[in-house]
């Protein structure tokens, strides 16, 4: 969002778990995303990634947008039969 001086302001973007492919996958990750009025929609990125950008029609739409985009950034390269698993670190 932007204020009156047309400065940039950015938030953080929580991921929950959702489903891909009929399987849960697991985002607890929490990212930050810079986000402005353009002439006709709202435009975001997210700081962490800089290549994944979109825009909304509203701010929730965008926050949804940039939410799909990063999950099928992350899971592009995965065939459709693959396994999750959780490990301890």
């Amino acid at each position: 969002m932007t204020d009156l001086t047309g400065r940039v302001f950015g938030v953080s973007l929580m991921l929950r778990p959702r489903r891909h492919n009929g399987r849960r996958v697991r985002r607890k990750q929490q990212l930050t995303i810079v986000y402005w009025k353009g002439e006709r929609f709202w435009l975001g990125k997210l700081l962490e990634h800089p290549e994944i950008m979109t825009q909304g029609e509203t701010l929730e739409e965008l926050e949804q947008n940039l939410k799909d985009a990063y999950l099928m950034m992350v899971m592009e390269d995965v065939p459709e039969n693959y396994q999750t698993k959780e490990i301890a670190l």
